[in-house]
């Protein structure tokens, strides 16, 4: 009986790792993104409410649901708590803090109790939220042809209102009203960005030869992605951080601590198996933290608390801060998801709506 050579298994051994990292190269991960992957769990999942309609978290232990003209809130076990009709057209966002009615030239804001905080007249033509953080509405719309961008507070007073240069693309306030980002693009397809104070003062504005696809507030300066690259520049406008990208970013999310989210196209070059996109988690200052790569194209993502939400057709994946996938939800035809808390999703599809809830996650 013949014995193997130590020295051979050692050899054999060296050649099995050369070609293990060769193909972590060649797919563009790493050992520890691996390892972390390896140990992943798919948590619990199960479903607690189903409905017709689109629905939306109130911001406490409710939901809105919008149905064929009528607007609902929920308590968390389905039961309505009061409901009012509107207009297919009228409801422009609900979330937390209530919702947002255009009708008849007027723009209202009426709270999660079913009440209104504020109505204002001939204000803004063909009106859109921009965002809704605090205290703090951000709408984009129209005067006499020409777009105009706003912040109001939940009492309807009117912080300012100022001309945007191109057309609106996005926008953010600070949850403090301190600040706000305005995202535009002109006739030639340029982008520009421009910082927005509590007084309505354009601190800054810059122009960009990329498309920037959205932009958030930290506490130290603004935060952006573009289309091939993530972005940090200062209160004053200057430039801190930039990270560049060789794949064409198409998908992008900015968390409420100016972590960043994006969604990225390989190229085919550096792929074994063809072409596929990878979620890449970076923080404020533009450092790459982990990449996951995807069998499908994603549809939507989104940054909330402590988890990235990747919708996939009908799936939604849940990779916790660290990279690891902690969560794969089937639900069908998704359109939409909105995180209430940790262990709560909605999720919208065509033309139903249902609240899952995700057990020991931690």
């Amino acid at each position: 009986m013949s014995r193997k050579n130590p020295a051979d298994k050692m050899v054999f051994s060296g050649i099995l790792l050369v070609m293990v990292l060769g193909m972590m190269i060649i797919m563009d991960s790493t050992p520890i993104d691996l390892s972390k992957n390896a140990l992943s769990k798919t948590q619990e999942i199960r479903e607690v409410l189903s409905l017709p309609g689109k629905m939306a978290w109130a911001g406490d232990d409710g939901f809105f649901n919008f149905d064929r003209g009528i607007i609902r809130k929920l308590d968390g076990g389905g039961r309505v708590i009061w409901e009012k009709g509107l207009e297919g057209d009228d409801l422009l966002w609900m979330g937390p803090g209530g919702f947002v009615v255009h009708r008849d030239n007027s723009l209202e804001l009426w709270n999660e109790a079913g009440e209104l905080n504020f109505k204002k007249d001939n204000f803004l033509e063909e009106p859109a939220v921009l965002s809704f953080e605090g205290d703090f509405l951000l709408i984009g719309g129209k005067i006499k042809g020409r777009e105009y961008a706003s912040v109001l507070n939940k009492k309807g007073v009117v912080l300012w209102l100022i001309p945007a240069e191109g057309r609106i693309i996005s926008g953010r306030a600070a949850k403090t009203g301190s600040h706000a980002v305005l995202i535009t693009m002109d006739d030639t397809l340029k982008s520009k960005m421009a910082l927005v104070n509590a007084e309505g003062d354009v601190l800054w504005k810059k122009d960009w030869p990329v498309m920037i696809l959205l932009a958030g507030i930290t506490p130290d300066g603004v935060v952006a992605v573009a289309e091939d690259r993530a972005i940090k520049a200062s209160f004053d406008g200057g430039t801190l951080r930039e990270r560049r990208f060789e794949d064409a970013i198409f998908r992008a999310d900015i968390g409420q601590d100016g972590y960043m989210l994006v969604a990225v196209r390989k190229k085919e070059a550096k792929l074994a198996f063809g072409q596929r996109p990878e979620i890449i988690m970076l923080d404020p200052e533009c450092r790459v933290k982990w990449s996951y790569v995807l069998e499908k194209q994603p549809q939507s993502i989104k940054l909330h608390g402590e988890f990235a939400y990747v919708v996939c057709d009908d799936e939604v994946l849940v990779l916790s801060r660290e990279g690891l996938l902690t969560s794969s939800i089937k639900a069908g035809n998704i359109k939409g998801v909105n995180v209430v808390d940790t262990y709560c999703l909605l999720i919208n599809h065509d033309d139903a709506s249902s609240v899952i809830a995700i057990s020991g996650r931690r």
